[in-house]
């Protein structure tokens, strides 16, 4: 039970570690896309833990016992000792069960996000299809709107637009621009919005975003995955303003627009965070030292390990020892 009182107790202390300290931290609207890495690997370790700790409990029930056992060169007899737990068998089907439900919810929350999004997506498509018509040599769609918006359809299909010169289908990705955002947006402006919608497409911001949802989906009611989808987007937004070029043009772009939300299943270059991202834009950033940068790479790559380490641990203990003394192969 050692091993799934350590991987509780990883899953605590990234929890605290993560909402009192990640989220604060200065350098991640230095390194955004460094950020999102530090968040996906700490999501991805905690649902790790979550999963492991319970079949690390079944495990002395089950047949992997001995496939580990062969696995690590250790006895088998003193290895279902280490992982057996004093409440006995009742405990072990508890967390068996409960590593079977995770695995059932990890797998119904991706599919449900998938088809949710994908539905939005197809509803604005046929839309955009109908009303909108290509501008700047394909750069965009132009639909009729009183609302500043600019936002990009992520996707594969193609679809084509009536009146198109081209007799080929549309890109499957499409950066949306309504009437209302070419009036009020200077071409300078519009140019900088643009390149930063093409970078969240070209980054594929939609499949992290996404993915951070779904284990939010996944593990309902569990904070740090709420958060980290939250952070993730809000990363996203942050790294695709870097890469949109100069940055002034972008930031005024960004107080034009406003906060008026992108419709559902899109990505807009503005919303929630707006004034602040155009904010950061005007203001000179420093980028992250080596040794920090070289630290962000590292640190989750460390995370994502211990997991796995923590829920081995008491099967790699015996190595080296003579635990198998008066047993005989196969079990030993």
């Amino acid at each position: 039970m050692t091993a799934a009182l350590s991987l509780l107790a990883f899953v605590g202390l990234s929890t605290i570690a993560a909402q009192r300290w990640l989220v604060s931290a200065r350098w991640t609207t230095r390194g955004p896309g460094l950020a999102i890495w530090a968040w996906q690997a700490l999501s991805l370790s905690v649902a790790a833990a979550l999963l492991l700790a319970g079949f690390t409990l079944i495990l002395p029930l089950s047949h992997l016992s001995v496939d580990l056992a062969e696995l690590v060169r250790a006895c088998e007899v003193h290895l279902r000792e280490r992982y057996e737990t004093p409440l006995g068998t009742g405990l072990a089907l508890v967390g068996g069960g409960a590593a079977v439900v995770i695995v059932l919810r990890l797998a119904f929350a991706f599919v449900a996000v998938s088809v949710d999004v994908g539905q939005r997506r197809r509803h604005l498509r046929d839309l955009v299809a109908v009303l909108g018509r290509r501008h700047n040599e394909g750069q965009y769609v132009e639909v009729e709107h009183d609302v500043p918006l600019v936002y990009c359809l992520p996707g594969r299909r193609g679809w084509s637009l009536p009146g198109s010169r081209s007799s080929q289908p549309a890109k499957a990705s499409e950066v949306i621009v309504t009437s209302a955002a070419v009036h009020c947006l200077s071409d300078a402006e519009l140019a900088g919005v643009l390149r930063h919608e093409r970078a969240h497409l070209e980054t594929r911001h939609d499949l992290a975003i996404g993915a951070a949802r779904a284990l939010e989906r996944a593990f309902l009611g569990f904070s740090l995955f709420r958060v980290a989808a939250d952070q993730i987007t809000r990363l996203a937004e942050m790294q695709a303003d870097d890469r949109a070029g100069p940055r002034r043009p972008l930031a005024m772009a960004l107080m034009r627009l406003g906060t008026a939300q992108p419709p559902a299943g899109a990505m807009g270059a503005h919303g929630a965070n707006t004034l602040q991202r155009a904010q950061r834009l005007l203001e000179p950033t420093a980028a992250l030292s080596p040794h920090l940068h070289a630290a962000v790479i590292s640190g989750p790559l460390l995370m994502l390990a211990l997991p796995l380490v923590l829920a081995l641990a008491p099967a790699l203990m015996p190595l080296g020892l003579d635990h198998c003394a008066g047993f005989s192969p196969p079990s030993c």
